[in-house]
């Protein structure tokens, strides 16, 4: 399956006393698909006291991917992708669902000092779209299934039904799936198929948090425009080269008699 579409979902909780409710609310789309977490309870402008921490979805573990304002690496191997900006918020590069997860970041003025204030919290989900056969090789005739897959930071957040996947773009009838998360169909791709453009559509609580778009492009349907356009040019050609090769022969033929 080939990845063709992402999304970001980014929702910032400005304290862990008040647990499931968050202060502000981000959407993030990216193309770059870099993402930049903000951290709202720094101390120390040169990011000295600042500790990042990172927890996977399904994992009982925090690993520390930033202690007092320095990368570590020793602990993380996406080293290459973490950057802390100078406002001590954590950049992601080139983000993937595998950078989904819970992101805390916390004050220490010391190393084996208690924490100063509260946690800063940010839960990073993760939207992709994807499709069975590769955009390449999509052709009428050609059964398909699409794939809308969202990372999410805690499946288990979702009991209540509070986020929800549909699909819209073949008649704008939503495609139902058992699994909150992962919503697929099948479809055997016709030639008016052609550049229709799906979506992918995310809610949490009844708003609308993000969208994924895909078009499909079948390949020949531009290629036979081309093909046509080729013989034109090639009889248009053929015919003005057959007129000349008259107009040389009467010439001649005037000037022989």
């Amino acid at each position: 399956m080939t990845a063709v579409r992402l999304a970001l979902v980014l929702l910032l909780c400005l304290t862990h006393s008040q647990p499931g409710k968050c202060g502000v609310t981000y959407i993030v789309h990216s193309k770059e698909r870099d993402v930049k977490l903000p951290c709202k309870n720094v101390i120390a402008e040169n990011c000295s006291t600042t500790t990042w921490l990172y927890r996977a979805p399904g994992s009982g573990d925090m690993v520390e991917v930033v202690s007092h304002g320095s990368i570590r690496s020793e602990n993380t191997n996406r080293e290459d992708k973490l950057k802390l900006k100078p406002d001590c918020s954590l950049k992601i590069i080139n983000v993937t669902s595998k950078d989904a997860g819970k992101y805390t970041c916390r004050q220490f003025l010391t190393s084996n000092g208690d924490q100063i204030g509260e946690d800063a919290i940010v839960y990073l989900s993760v939207l992709t779209v994807s499709s069975s056969v590769p955009a390449s090789q999509m052709k009428a005739d050609t059964s398909v299934t699409f794939i809308c897959h969202l990372t999410i930071h805690n499946p288990r957040r979702n009991k209540k039904g509070d986020t929800k996947l549909m699909w819209t773009g073949f008649d704008q009838h939503q495609v139902k799936d058992v699994n909150p998360y992962n919503i697929s169909f099948t479809r055997t791709l016709t030639k008016e198929d052609n550049n229709r453009k799906l979506q992918c559509k995310v809610e949490w609580k009844g708003e609308l948090k993000a969208t994924v778009d895909y078009t499909i492009n079948l390949q020949g349907q531009d290629g036979s425009h081309l093909v046509g356009l080729i013989r034109l040019v090639i009889g248009t050609v053929a015919v003005a080269l057959c007129a000349f090769l008259v107009f040389v022969w009467r010439r001649k033929a005037k000037e022989t008699n």
